[in-house]
């Protein structure tokens, strides 16, 4: 999506943090990227005010990720039409990336395609990975005006060509078939959450939001400490793989990304780890 649109020189919005590969496809293309920033004590939701103000004669597009990647936040529909408004008003495109959006466990995910005068303008992806944790199977797809399907394809028949033949059969089974599976596999995660959450709040020099979605917490710290060095020290010390939070953004510093897709027990080990380690800073 990237290569087809965007030239050197565009300009890119992105909220801050947001996932690690979106800055380096915009990179690749010789565009720039312009940090959209956001809080923790706002929960990481998106101001408007603040879209408004990265705005330039040069933005093309703004890519939003919700449920987010690595902080969890839904953003409102309150938020996403403040976007989309400032979008219609600057011709900006959206590349809205849904990946995680039946992954939800407080409030209600909302499509910015879905809003007035937005789907001409809007490019939306999502896949398989997440809700059906068909991960490696690789398998998703993209809602967007004919035309742009055409200029993407240009480039996707040319690089991967197609997905796999036998996972396409499966991939219709898994979305029309019962949901039964997908429903136990979020309930277990919002378990898998609370618990991490409450373990999480025995460490002291911690503190997270409650995510919303997805399946990470993205904790703050009090140590004096880059995120890079304390995710190589909890791994090198503690046996704990985190990701630190700059690697998200400038506002991911300060912060680390934990993932709770894993069993109670190794969440219950995980964190006892990294309590210990803490316990040292």
């Amino acid at each position: 999506i990237a290569l087809a649109y965007l030239n050197p020189g565009d300009e890119v919005l992105l909220h801050d943090p947001s996932w690690v590969s979106y800055e380096a496809h915009i990179r690749m293309c010789g565009a720039i990227p312009k940090y959209v920033s956001t809080s923790f004590d706002d929960g990481f939701v998106i101001n408007p005010d603040n879209v408004a103000k990265q705005v330039t004669s040069k933005t093309k597009m703004m890519v939003i990720n919700s449920p987010s990647n690595p902080t969890g936040c839904v953003q409102p529909e309150a938020t996403l039409k403040g976007i989309a408004d400032i979008c219609k008003d600057n011709d900006i495109m959206v590349l809205s990336d849904e990946i995680y959006e039946n992954i939800i466990y407080e409030g209600k995910h909302h499509s910015i395609a879905a809003m007035p005068d937005m789907f001409d303008r809007t490019i939306t992806v999502s896949g398989l990975s997440k809700t059906y944790a068909m991960t490696g199977w690789r398998l998703g797809w993209m809602i967007a005006p004919e035309a742009d399907i055409k200029a993407v394809n240009k480039l996707q028949s040319h690089s991967v060509t197609c997905c796999t033949s036998f996972t396409q059969p499966a991939a219709i089974e898994a979305i029309r078939g019962p949901q039964d599976d997908m429903k136990a596999m979020i309930a277990t995660f919002k378990k898998r959450r609370d618990l991490a959450l409450d373990l999480m709040a025995e460490i002291p020099g911690l503190e997270c939001n409650v995510p919303g979605g997805a399946f990470y917490l993205f904790p703050k710290y009090s140590a004096k400490i880059p995120s890079n060095e304390l995710a190589e020290k909890l791994l090198t010390e503690g046996l704990v793989g985190v990701t630190p939070g700059r690697a998200f953004g400038p506002c991911g510093e300060g912060f680390f990304r934990f993932s709770y897709a894993a069993s109670e027990e190794d969440i219950i080990e995980g964190l006892s780890r990294i309590k210990k380690v803490f316990a040292t800073l």
